[in-house]
């Protein structure tokens, strides 16, 4: 994905079989018990045999059908990200402190009023960003 490092891109080739094995065996007809000569005589010397072929399934590397990196390399497609993590380390962006000082103050209408101190100056009461999170996504077409 990142070409700067294309050891990150290692893995099983997509003609990769870890597991492979086959099976067979051969059984032959009975045709001593049977009372017919004619059907005696059509199932002599036949046998039956079967041939199992069990494998692991080849490698799947998902890529994307759009180059969201812009580059137009044809080469290597892009593959989606198995997930997006949102401040991992949970770690507290705290917003700006409230910056009014005074809540009221002098007016047009009260000029000798005095100005009170507001009882929320300088507090922080909010975080800029979220708590840690973790999503994974999952599309399948069939």
């Amino acid at each position: 994905m990142y070409p700067g490092n294309p050891g990150l891109d290692y893995g099983p080739a997509a003609t990769n079989i870890r597991h492979a094995g086959a099976i067979n065996g051969t059984w032959e007809l009975p045709h001593e018990p049977l009372a017919n000569p004619f059907a005696k005589e059509l199932v002599d010397g036949w046998s039956l045999s079967g041939i199992a072929t069990l494998r692991s399934g080849f490698p799947l590397s998902p890529q994307l059908g759009y180059n969201p990196t812009g580059n137009d390399d044809t080469r290597n497609p892009v593959r989606p990200n198995r997930a997006e993590f949102f401040n991992v380390l949970n770690h507290a962006n705290f917003t700006t402190p409230n910056p009014v000082v005074y809540s009221s103050g002098p007016t047009p209408k009260t000029p000798t009023a005095e100005a009170a101190p507001s009882s929320t100056a300088g507090v922080v009461s909010a975080t800029a960003t979220t708590s840690r999170q973790i999503q994974f996504g999952l599309k399948l077409l069939f």
